[in-house]
């Protein structure tokens, strides 16, 4: 993230139907990037509705209905640190001579 926020938005993208042999919708969450991060599973035959498809599946998720900022981050490496030390705690080290 090098000190950027997240920010995530709702698309849909145009697939192709094998077979129906036609254009589809699907709705996909893209990252400020613009890379795909999710897609949604379901196809629809209009823009709109895969679109509200995308906008639903961000509403209920708690991964893309916050914004992640720059500081948690750190606050991901602090918790690494932490479940690192407490791993190293945890291990038995037995020496046999």
């Amino acid at each position: 993230m090098d000190g950027k926020s997240r920010v995530f938005r709702p698309e849909a993208e145009k697939i192709w139907h094998e077979d129906y042999q036609c254009e589809y919708y699907r709705g996909v969450i893209i990252d400020g990037e613009d890379n795909i991060v999710e897609r949604c599973a379901k196809m629809h035959p209009n823009y709109t509705a895969a679109f509200s498809d995308a906008v639903e599946k961000m509403s209920v998720s708690p991964l893309y209905s916050r914004q992640t900022s720059p500081d948690m981050k750190k606050k991901l490496e602090e918790y690494k640190a932490k479940k690192a030390l407490e791993k190293k705690r945890k291990t038995n080290v037995i020496f046999d001579p």
